[in-house]
């Protein structure tokens, strides 16, 4: 688009009008999509973590054969809430990873700094440094960015139960980090069996997805030589 009159519209809106000018995809949309898809999910986790509620007290109600039935039930919902868990977080990570990779290789291509092979969040920080962008990012991107594509990886790789040396590991890996809080996980005689994404890592991932698009945007806007600066721009017009 030449900026012949595109200069006036830039003179009174902001980065968030304008947007990032290098992602060719509907990013607020698929962003509302992943957070939809998974309010659906929590609610059918609440449902579950209800039934185990209830059963519970049937259990502690009854005797005889209903007690049976009743403390049958309430291990087996136990135990299965543990699988909806894990499969909650692949279904999770699953959207989100491949949405901010996405992100940030549209992004890098369309700048002429297309991400490189290799370690991809290694990759990702060149680049944000390289480009200037470091300082637009949300704070603790890496850390960020390292603790979800290392758990996508196993996720991937070995499905909901990991190999026993490698729960140990993302536990110590966890614990060192000092941000164990990013993620649950249930035990069998206090070693991990299945590591899920907290709600809150959840949240802080989701957030993290708009905080990444807005910095990009902002610092494009700002970027842009056609932009003029406050002292010099017009009010912005009236809606008709």
């Amino acid at each position: 688009m030449a900026l012949d009159g595109y200069t006036n519209f830039l003179d009174w809106m902001t980065h968030k009008d304008v947007g990032p000018q290098h992602l060719d995809m509907d990013y607020d949309i698929q962003l509302n999509t992943i957070r939809e898809l998974l309010g659906i999910l929590r609610q059918h986790l609440k449902e579950v973590e209800f039934k185990i509620s209830e059963l519970e007290s049937l259990a502690a109600g009854t005797r005889g054969s209903a007690n049976d039935y009743a403390v049958e039930e309430w291990v087996y919902h136990m135990h299965f809430s543990t699988y909806q868990e894990a499969a909650y977080s692949m279904t999770a990570v699953s959207m989100i990873a491949p949405f901010i990779e996405a992100i940030f290789r549209q992004y890098f291509e369309g700048r002429g700094n297309p991400i490189v092979r290799g370690s991809l969040v290694d990759s990702i920080m060149i680049r944000t440094k390289e480009t200037g962008i470091s300082d637009y990012m949300p704070p603790y991107l890496e850390h960020t960015l390292r603790a979800l594509f290392e758990y996508r990886n196993k996720m991937l790789h070995f499905g909901l139960e990991w190999p026993d040396h490698k729960l140990r590991k993302f536990k110590r890996r966890l614990e060192s980090s000092g941000r164990d809080s990013w993620f649950d996980y249930s035990t069998t005689i206090d070693e991990p069996t299945m590591f899920y994404m907290s709600s809150e890592f959840v949240s802080h991932c989701l957030n993290t997805v708009e905080e990444i698009i807005d910095g990009m945007a902002k610092f494009d806007f700002e970027n842009m030589p056609h932009v003029c600066d406050d002292s010099q721009a017009r009010p912005r017009p009236e809606p008709l």
